[in-house]
């Protein structure tokens, strides 16, 4: 991780390195004895040049793990006695728009976010966040590597990276050990792991929760496609939580996908994947998604649970936007409504990654993925 950061690079939409911002996310923190637990997990699979970075990643984590104790000492009273709303969650696929809508729902003041600042510094930002944050209210703006989108250290962030960082299993440990890509995938629904391991998701889960909402009263939302695969430990840990569900061409999806995750095992990864490796990896996830939508069916309805599609969502984003405010009992949307303009326009100019499938990748989508062509009501091309 700390390569990265020290290389002060972001990667092109071509593939290539140059110099220039790095994505604020560079650099994932953790504490000793989940970096020490997570190499054993891949049986320290370190590739000759990731080295000196593993070892920098080593060093590292004593300070964050100091920092992390630090903070819990320092909080403990007053994050056990605050309680959460039930949030609403952002939910689908990698790709899918789930960033958009993350933004747009964490403009209004009502609503409370894991911030990037804090998701990428989970053990210590409520100790350092107020003097590490510029107190005029500007923040330099990087560009994320998958899409070139700007965020910065306010920016809604999704909570998967502290969850990794913190030492909850998350399927992000991938991002670290690329060539273990398939075994990382227990820990996107918990279905398969033990007992133990998904109390403990769920309890540094719930602490972060309300670490991020630092005292105030607000609805948290939250987003991470990972959630996705766990509808039914979030449902019991938020009986009355809400559910946004965005789906997307799944053509689009699976470039995108794919070119996320080539991108970020670059950046991160102390070993590689093959290519193969990943696009079966795009196509095993989302049809694992699909078998835990459907086994979340029984608690999912029209007072908590809603699905958009992203062409139409992007196209009048303001009428779809107010529609999911009045089904989701969200509150009154014509309050934020010149925020979501303003920001809107601000946006107007950006444009989406485009991507091409060869033959064979097309032909690999269309025998893989039918059933969610069909489902979400999407053609599928010969």
């Amino acid at each position: 991780m700390e390569r990265i950061v020290k290389e002060n690079r972001e990667t092109s939409e071509t593939g290539e390195s140059r110099k220039g911002a790095v994505h604020p996310s560079a650099g994932i923190q953790m504490g000793f004895f989940t970096w020490m637990g997570m190499l054993a997990r891949h049986h320290f699979r370190i590739s000759p040049r990731a080295i000196p970075a593993a070892l920098n990643t080593t060093a590292a984590s004593l300070i964050y793990g100091f920092l992390g104790t630090l903070q819990k000492i320092a909080f403990k009273q007053e994050i056990d006695e605050r309680t959460v709303r039930a949030p609403v969650f952002v939910i689908g696929h990698w790709r899918s728009g789930t960033t958009f809508l993350h933004e747009l729902l964490c403009l209004d003041p009502r609503h409370d976010y894991p911030s990037t600042y804090a998701c990428m510094n989970p053990h210590h930002f409520l100790l350092t966040q107020r003097q590490l944050m510029d107190p005029s209210g500007s923040h330099t703006s990087l560009k994320r590597p998958m899409d070139n989108m700007e965020i910065n250290s306010t920016s809604p962030q999704e909570d998967e990276f502290a969850l990794l960082s913190i030492g909850a299993r998350s399927p992000y440990e991938a991002l670290l050990f690329p060539s273990h890509l398939m075994r990382t995938r227990k820990y996107l629904d918990l279905h398969d792991v033990p007992e133990k391991i998904r109390m403990r998701w769920s309890r540094e889960f719930m602490r972060f929760m309300k670490q991020i909402m630092q005292g105030r009263d607000r609805r948290l939302v939250i987003k991470s496609p990972t959630h996705t695969f766990r509808l039914d430990i979030l449902s019991d840990m938020f009986p009355d939580a809400r559910f946004i569900h965005i789906v997307r061409n799944p053509y689009t999806v699976f470039a995108s996908t794919c070119n996320l995750w080539k991108k970020m095992f670059a950046l991160y990864g102390f070993n590689r994947a093959s290519e193969d490796a990943i696009e079966k990896y795009v196509i095993e996830n989302w049809l694992l998604m699909e078998k835990c939508l459907d086994r979340a069916k029984g608690f999912l309805n029209s007072e908590n649970y809603r699905l958009i599609k992203y062409e139409k969502f992007v196209a009048d984003t303001e009428t779809e936007l107010a529609r999911i405010y009045e089904l989701l009992d969200l509150g009154d949307f014509e309050t934020v409504r010149p925020g979501i303009s303003a920001f809107l326009a601000d946006r107007k100019e950006y444009k989406t990654n485009r991507f091409r499938l060869s033959d064979r990748q097309k032909q690999l989508v269309n025998a893989s993925w039918g059933s969610i062509f069909t489902r979400y009501g999407y053609p599928m091309e010969p």
